[in-house]
């Protein structure tokens, strides 16, 4: 898929095997990368999704705003070339992610008027310029589900802030 600034995004997709299906755009943390994903995904195409995997961009040594923005536009560069497919999506969208790309996911998801749900794994609070406060006033009528192990401290913290913001189904 080509981004919005000419770069090509190297995107692993499954398609549904029943279409129009939804479409879950799955986001690894920015010190993964998206093969942790796939038997996963490969489980949620066999269910009736489309699954979208993203290797996101390099790291920057940096993490400025900039970097996050252009994250955020290779996600919206995703989801358009998906939904362009005759056939292949419903326009409805889902959005999983992993410590950073679960804050990426909270904030693309309020950004995107077809997602309808998230599922943050131990989203994170300290991520320099990739702050989801903002976003969460976003998330009214939609679906958050927040997921964090025991012995995640930031995530587990992270999340019952998160829960504590949130109004409706989550």
């Amino acid at each position: 898929i080509i981004a919005n600034d000419g770069q090509i995004l190297d995107v692993v997709f499954y398609s549904a095997t029943i279409r129009p299906a939804p479409t879950v755009i799955v986001l690894h943390d920015i010190e993964d990368n998206r093969d942790l994903w796939i038997p996963f995904a490969q489980k949620l195409r066999t269910s009736g999704y489309n699954v979208a995997i993203p290797t996101l961009r390099r790291t920057p040594e940096n993490l400025s705003d900039a970097y996050w923005q252009q994250l955020q536009a290779d996600i919206n560069s995703i989801i358009e070339n998906i939904f362009a497919i005759n056939n292949i999506s419903t326009g409805t969208t889902v959005m999983i992610g992993s410590g950073s790309g679960a804050n990426l996911g909270i904030i693309g998801c309020s950004n995107l008027p077809s997602c309808v749900a998230v599922i943050a794994i131990s989203p994170q609070n300290n991520i320099q310029n990739l702050d989801f406060t903002n976003s969460i006033l976003a998330f009214q009528g939609r679906s958050m589900m927040l997921v964090s192990a025991d012995d995640d401290t930031i995530g587990t913290t992270t999340a019952e802030t998160l829960n504590n913001q949130l109004s409706g189904d989550h």
